[in-house]
């Protein structure tokens, strides 16, 4: 697996009264993922002693080998469950600066005092589950090179240092960081460094290439689709094929699948689902690609003869009112497919005639001027 090397320092600041009770807790780092060359990872508190801890300023200090980076930037993208009472203009808000291989966050916040109820203003450090969700956080630029192997540090210098509050009287400041203690979280795996994936036309196919840099357990793809629906319409993924990957490798390897006659509409969209030997997949970004045909068609039902069902495809280069209907020999209309507005592109109507008998039957379509039939064969 290529992994990025991280390091994770941080220092968070708060406010505790002098007290006798022990206040401890405990900090994680959680849900890391990797969208394209977004890393991003949750900071969580959880307080394990019986004094209740609040949040009040505080510092998080972010390492990483920025070798792995391709012009990295730290971002805080949602500052937790503190939500608003921290973006405030009245609690500070949130600011993150670029230094160097490190990331600072700085959460400003009241001092003691400054705001009689500061108390009841600020979250409260959970002492159930993971705890509190301080922030979620992102570095952009990974090149997926190295190892994940995030960890706390909490040696100098900029070591760890914990300071907290409780809504009692007076206010005292305690450097309570030694009752702490912080999980390394278990070593992230970048299954597979994915350098392009591409999507274009081929008439009225859809060419797709993509390339790998660098590979480690790598099973294969599977390759996915879905039309580009307008409005409230939905579609779904499907899969389209699968192509098997190299295992392990560290030269650039070349894959492609060509998706004949795609249907449903005239936009897709594609996506890789890379699988490792284990089972772990990630999904790639994803490419969508236009495919507008350049006349009206009625293709062959495939498959011909058939029994009971077969497909019927057409293609549209503009927006119609499309009729497909079946008819048997004597002229009588026996099945009614398709009565609708279609936009333009590629679509395919299935046909079951479990309760027709055997013989030869004529299927017609009529979009605007356009009229065309043709035979199919049912066989029991």
């Amino acid at each position: 697996m290529k992994t990025i090397f991280l390091k994770i320092i941080l220092m968070v600041m708060f406010l505790l009264p002098i007290s006798f009770f022990a206040q401890t807790f405990t900090c994680t780092i959680q849900n890391q993922t990797l969208v394209g060359t977004d890393f991003s990872f949750d900071i969580c508190m959880l307080r394990t002693g019986a004094t209740e801890i609040y949040l009040a300023s505080s510092d998080f200090v972010v390492t990483f080998n920025d070798a792995n980076f391709t012009s990295p930037t730290y971002e805080l993208i949602q500052l937790g469950e503190l939500g608003s009472k921290l973006n405030s203009v009245a609690y500070g808000g949130a600011t993150s600066i670029q230094v160097s291989n490190r990331a600072v966050l700085s959460i400003n916040a009241p001092a003691p005092g400054t705001q009689p109820q500061f108390d009841a203003a600020v979250q409260v450090i959970s002492n159930s589950g993971l705890g509190t969700l301080i922030a979620k956080v992102k570095i952009t630029g990974a090149n997926g090179s190295g190892s994940a192997n995030i960890q706390w540090r909490t040696d100098s210098p900029n070591n760890t240092f914990i300071a907290t509050f409780a809504n009692t009287t007076p206010w005292g400041t305690t450097n309570i960081s030694g009752n702490g203690t912080y999980t390394d979280p278990s070593d992230y795996p970048f299954p597979v460094e994915l350098s392009s994936f591409t999507a274009s036309i081929n008439q009225s196919n859809v060419s797709l290439k993509w390339q790998t840099e660098t590979e480690v357990d790598n099973y294969g793809f599977e390759v996915e689709r879905k039309a580009a629906k307008s409005g409230k319409e939905v579609s779904i993924w499907e899969k389209i094929g699968f192509v098997e990957g190299n295992g392990n490798s560290n030269s650039p390897k070349k894959y492609s699948l060509m998706d004949k006659y795609p249907t449903g509409g005239s936009k897709f969209v594609y996506r890789l689902k890379q699988i490792d030997n284990d089972g772990k997949f990630e999904y790639s970004k994803e490419v969508e690609v236009e495919l507008v045909p350049n006349e009206f068609i009625l293709y062959q039902n495939y498959p011909n003869p058939f029994n009971p069902a077969t497909n019927v495809k057409f293609a549209l280069p503009k927006t119609a009112k499309v009729t497909l209907l079946v008819y048997n020999l004597l002229g009588e209309k026996v099945a009614t497919l398709l009565n609708e507005d279609k936009e333009a592109g590629f679509y395919d109507v299935e046909f079951n005639a479990s309760s027709l008998s055997t013989g030869m039957y004529i299927y017609r379509i009529t979009a605007g001027d356009f009229v065309q039939t043709k035979k199919m064969t049912l066989i029991k």
